[in-house]
């Protein structure tokens, strides 16, 4: 069992892909900028028994990594057409397993639990919330958020894919997040507040230094032709826009292959370096509560993706346009 105390949120066979030897990789402290280099990867996003000491789930992540594993070597010696259907729909539906599974999408639990009980306690005074149970137990909420993540692949499961091969001198990095939620198309009209099932939903997930798996609305976006599942980018802004948005979503840790990418990060000192969620809760007339993630702005912009006619005429939220949830989302 001891051989298994260590359990990672973000897997080895991942990281590795970042790592010029296997063994180390490249550190970024987001708070601080400060780099630190060859630090091991058996020490990154990790944390004893963080799965929990009976290791059943800890057993079959590592089986879940190791097909990621097989697929990220078929991706790391240039065989994306090699890629089965069934390995396309695996890493779909591992995308969605890996953004539940990591310590920062645990506490996001628990956080949205205070700020709940702290909002009720303010707007009703007279309610007595110091009994109120928030669960702080770090594995209890590792696997409510786990779970959350299985919910929000039955959520994008209308959503298309296409692999991003990068073709410019920057390389992707990485994050202790390294599943990255975006929307271009809700930034675009004003809206700060977008979820997995909102329309213009983009999710951006970098297999190494040299791709990037991005799942998105097809009804929103056009992306390279339907020909093809890879989209080449020579652009070097785009990769500082998409690297901005794992930048952006990170919680403590950055991870890259070569010093020189974060460099880049120069550019984002406008963006706030604080963790990408912001949970904000309202009270209406009607007595309904809302609830919503408020994450920084990046305001970025890719030569690759362009609005569909379906929604680029929309220029500016208005509450006619709520809640802008995709069609598969809503339920009669």
């Amino acid at each position: 069992m001891s051989n298994k105390k260590n359990q990672h949120f973000v897997p080895q066979v991942y990281l590795k892909q970042f790592s010029s030897d296997g063994k180390s990789i490249e550190l970024c402290v987001k708070k601080t900028l400060e780099i630190r280099p060859n630090a091991s990867i058996k020490k990154q996003s990790s944390s004893n028994y963080f799965y929990g000491k009976d290791l059943g789930f800890e057993n079959f992540l590592c089986s879940m990594e190791s097909n990621l594993g097989t697929i990220l070597r078929k991706l790391s010696c240039g065989y994306i057409d090699a890629l089965s259907k069934d390995d396309c729909d695996f890493l779909f539906g591992y995308t969605f397993l890996q953004w539940g599974r990591t310590e920062a999408s645990a506490m996001e639990l628990v956080n949205g639990a205070k700020e709940i009980n702290a909002f009720v306690a303010d707007i009703f005074s007279a309610i007595d919330t110091s009994g109120q149970r928030i669960i702080e137990d770090r594995l209890q909420n590792v696997k409510r958020s786990i779970s959350l993540g299985k919910e929000m692949l039955n959520t994008c499961s209308d959503l298309d894919f296409v692999f991003i091969i990068n073709d410019t001198p920057i390389d992707f990095i990485t994050s202790d997040c390294p599943v990255s939620l975006y929307n271009q198309f809700h930034e675009r009209i004003g809206k700060r507040t977008f979820a997995f099932g909102s329309i213009g939903t983009q999710i951006f997930f970098p297999l190494s230094p040299h791709i990037c798996f991005l799942i998105y609305d097809n009804l929103c976006y056009k992306i390279g032709t339907r020909k093809s599942k890879c989209i080449h980018v020579s652009n070097p802004k785009d990769i500082e826009n998409l690297n901005n948005i794992t930048f952006v979503n990170a919680n403590k840790a950055l991870y890259f292959l070569n010093r020189n990418t974060i460099s880049s990060f120069n550019n984002v000192t406008s963006i706030e370096r604080t963790p990408s969620l912001y949970t904000k809760f309202q009270y209406a007339d009607s007595g309904v509560f809302f609830s919503s993630n408020q994450p920084p702005i990046c305001n970025a912009k890719f030569s690759f993706i362009r609005e569909t006619d379906r929604t680029k005429h929309i220029k500016e939220y208005t509450l006619s346009l709520y809640p802008l949830l995709r069609k598969s989302c809503i339920k009669a």
